[in-house]
């Protein structure tokens, strides 16, 4: 049961590092910039896949976007040991 608890505490970390005022992607506030992408390409849902699955291949931002937390979440696991496939 602790690797669940464990893998929970990343998701929860991810999602608390996102969220954050604090968050900067490229000098900018990373939700900021997904909310001016989306009102540009007339969104109203921006998916960010982790681990990458590089779905958004015409938009380099939400590329980068998904590899930085991507990188984010590699080293969480491998500082818990646990599995990439969990």
């Amino acid at each position: 049961m602790a690797r669940r608890n464990e893998l929970q505490g990343i998701a929860n970390y991810l999602n608390g590092s996102f969220i954050s005022r604090n968050n900067e992607f490229r000098g900018y506030w990373s939700i900021g910039q997904l909310k001016t992408f989306a009102m540009s390409s007339d969104k109203k849902i921006v998916r960010i896949s982790i681990p990458t699955r590089n779905a958004y291949a015409h938009c380099e931002l939400l590329n980068s976007i998904e590899r930085h937390y991507a990188r984010i979440f590699e080293k969480l696991l491998n500082k818990q040991k646990i599995p990439a496939f969990w």
